[in-house]
Formats: C-alpha cells, structure tokens, sequence
C-alpha cells in the first residue's frame, strides 16, 4: 500500500506539471491563432484601400486619358494605346472586387457605394462600344468616369475610420507628414512643385485622421496657402491635362487651368476652415 501511495504520488507531480505546460501552450496557440486572424482581417482591409485608391487615381483616369484622344482623331495608333489601357483598367478592377470579396465588409454605407462602382462597371462595355463609335459625348463618359472615381474615394474615406486598421493610422498619419516639402506644401508628384491641391487635400487628411490644427506640420501647411493665396482669395494650381483636352469657361480665373484650380481652391479653403471652426471641422465635414 506504501508503494503504492508513493507511485500515484510520483504519477501526480509528474503528470501536473505536464499538464500545466499543455494548458500553457494551448493558450499561446489560441492567442497566436487570433492574432493571426487579426493580421489576416488588416492585411485585407489595407488591400481594399489600395485597390480603390488604385481605381480612383489610376483606372478611372487612364481611361480618360487615353478615351479623349482617341475621341478626337480616330487614329489607329491611339486606338491601340485605348485598348491597353482598358487591360490595366480591367486588372485593377479585378483586383478591387477580390479585395472586397476577402474582406468580408459589412458596413452599409461602404457597401453602398462598393455596389454603385459594381452596377456602373457592369455597363462598361457598353461605355467603350459608343467610344470605339466614336459617337460618346465628353460629358457622358465623364458622368461614368468621375462618380465611380468618387465612389472610389469615399471608400477609402471610410475605411479611415476602422477600428481595425487605428494602429496602422499613425504610421500612415506619419508617412503623409513626412512628405511636407521645405515651403510647407505638398506635390502631386515627386517631380512637381507644391501646389494648394496636393496641399489642401494633405492637410484635410491628416486632420481627418486626428492631426489637431495647432500641430506644427499642420501650422506649417496652413502657412504654405496663406502665402500662395492670390489677391481675390483663389489659388492657381497648373492643370496636367494634355493639350488636346479642350475646357469650357467657367467664370473661375486661370483660363486653362481654371478645372484644376478650382478644386485646389476648394481643397485649401476646407484645410483653412479647420484653424476658424475648430479641430474636429474637418472630420465633420469628412463624415458627410
């Protein structure tokens, strides 16, 4: 009986421990598992963002880019270049509904307008039948071009304002930052100069994104459109436009690069807005 004792005894120091180093890493592999998931869920997320920025910045207007040209002359050779286009177009909207198919989003205002960029690019290939006939007007393939870029952005917009990508926001926040020229404003592209667009557009992010407008970066940009801003309160942002797309008058200044300044105009005057209205202006004016 005494042996006996002693070997369930030996049994139950040996087997405990055992035990507590199963439960040990049972708990690791399950917190593991769902830190993966998480991972996983962001990394899908981050994949819708540059899917739409992607359809917003490079589809959309590639498309009317190279549309317009061929609009006006009819030649092969920019038919050719059209319809390399449209497979860079077509790619990236590929990407864009397998981005949102992974990532099982479920918010109704993002879904809604995942659904109005699915129903207008059902109708693209009737869109490219007029233009290859050459019988599509200008403000007709706009009217598919521009709302679908909108579309784009307002769901980058939203997707901001996920819980589940706040701990990549200050490295995004961060990154924007740090391309602030010398003179306070930013470019539309590397090889640009600062401009009210580029700058107006910056500034109304970083708020949106929490950066108050007493931040140094942000006094520094505000400082930028002040002193840029022409007598009559506009700004003059030079178009990238070719030349061979034509504008209308609109009564705003600047003559050709009137569209373009404008929108700059419009940008600077809702960056401003926040240092007169408050920090949370701009996420206000973001959430409508």
């Amino acid at each position: 009986m005494h042996k006996l004792g002693l070997s369930r005894l030996f049994s139950v120091v040996l087997v405990l421990p055992l035990l507590a180093l199963a439960g040990f890493a049972w708990v690791l592999l399950k917190q593991s598992w769902t830190a993966y998931r998480e991972i996983e869920h962001v990394a899908a997320l981050q994949h819708v963002v540059s899917a739409s920025a992607k359809l917003a910045m490079t589809a959309m207007p590639g498309e009317g880019r190279a549309t317009y040209p061929y609009l006006a002359s009819g030649a092969p050779d920019v038919h050719a270049r059209l319809v390399e286009q449209r497979k860079v177009t077509d790619r990236i909207y590929a990407d864009f509904k397998a981005a949102i198919a992974e990532s099982g989003i479920s918010d109704p205002k993002l879904r809604e307008s995942v659904r109005f960029i699915e129903t207008a690019m059902a109708g693209i290939g009737a869109i490219r039948q007029r233009v290859d006939a050459r019988t599509i007007s200008r403000p007709d393939l706009s009217k598919f071009l521009q709302p679908n870029t909108a579309a784009s952005i307002d769901i980058i917009g939203r997707m901001a304002g996920f819980p589940e990508i706040s701990r990549i926001a200050g490295h995004v926040l961060a990154l924007q930052a740090a391309l602030q020229r010398a003179d306070g404003g930013w470019s539309q592209f590397p090889t640009m100069e600062s401009d009210a667009y580029a700058s107006g557009e910056a500034l109304f992010a970083l708020n949106a994104g929490g950066v108050a407008a007493t931040d140094a970066v942000y006094r520094k940009g505000v400082a930028y459109l002040l002193n840029t801003q022409a007598a009559d309160g506009s700004w003059h942002v030079t178009t990238r436009s070719i030349w061979l797309q034509p504008y209308f008058e609109s009564g705003f200044p600047y003559g050709h690069d009137q569209w373009i300044s404008a929108a700059g105009t419009a940008w600077a005057t809702m960056a401003l807005s926040v240092t007169v209205n408050g920090p949370d202006n701009t996420r206000k004016l973001a959430a409508k």
